[in-house]
């Protein structure tokens, strides 16, 4: 309770001051917060991971509050690849709640297919997908590919599995989240992932910024 209140204020806070990651991002964690105060039973390792994560990112974002009041997400697009029409399904219903857009296929072959001609920015993977290809066997596919060398991967795997495939997906991908999923943690996390990729493309279009002045700079004494 004492974290949902924490969360519950930052988010009002951030909303009213036109912080919009920080908003954006308190959202979702305000709710998992919340149901997990309702009812304990539902924390486990996977929620726990997704929970710290979240929070760590959020209190980095205050330490550049000027930045947060950009536009959050301009575009979005998540893949996800499960067998299980089910677990597809509840991974894009949390991700649409959370007004992000999203496409599910049911084997690594069509994801391939689908990688090739697609850029997405976050992608969610069963990891032990049958067929041709296991969840961590397309992953390291995609990563052959220019647009896909870079864009984040979470894991499904079941609550049984976590802790053992926790190294594995750490392998090739960014994070892993465990069945059954409570909606506001995929959404959390989702988020998490997505801002915090934004964030690093921006710092570096901005060092890249930098070092071109200082060598304009150069340029213009020495010659």
């Amino acid at each position: 309770m004492y974290l949902y209140r924490k969360i519950h204020a930052v988010s009002g806070i951030a909303g009213l001051s036109g912080l919009r990651r920080i908003a954006l991002l308190s959202a979702p964690l305000e709710a998992l917060f919340k149901e997990l105060s309702a009812n304990p039973k539902q924390i486990n390792s996977s929620v726990l991971r997704t929970a710290v994560q979240s929070v760590e990112f959020l209190t980095s974002l205050f330490e550049h509050p000027a930045e947060q009041t950009a536009d959050a997400i301009t575009s979005f697009d998540a893949l996800v690849v499960d067998d299980e029409e089910i677990a597809r399904r509840a991974v894009c219903d949390a991700l649409e709640r959370a007004e992000l857009r999203c496409l599910r296929v049911s084997d690594s072959q069509t994801a391939l297919s689908v990688f090739s001609e697609n850029q997405f920015n976050l992608l969610f993977i069963d990891i032990e997908m049958p067929g041709e290809l296991n969840g961590l066997e397309l992953c390291l596919n995609l990563r052959e590919l220019t647009m896909h060398k870079r864009t984040p991967v979470v894991f499904l795997t079941s609550l049984s599995q976590f802790e053992q495939n926790l190294a594995i997906a750490e392998r090739g991908g960014n994070d892993i989240i465990a069945k059954p999923f409570h909606y506001t943690e995929v959404a959390a996390k989702a988020l998490t992932l997505l801002l915090k990729s934004q964030t690093e493309k921006s710092n570096a279009n901005y060092l890249g910024f930098v070092q071109l002045g200082c060598l304009l700079i150069l340029l213009r004494v020495y010659f």
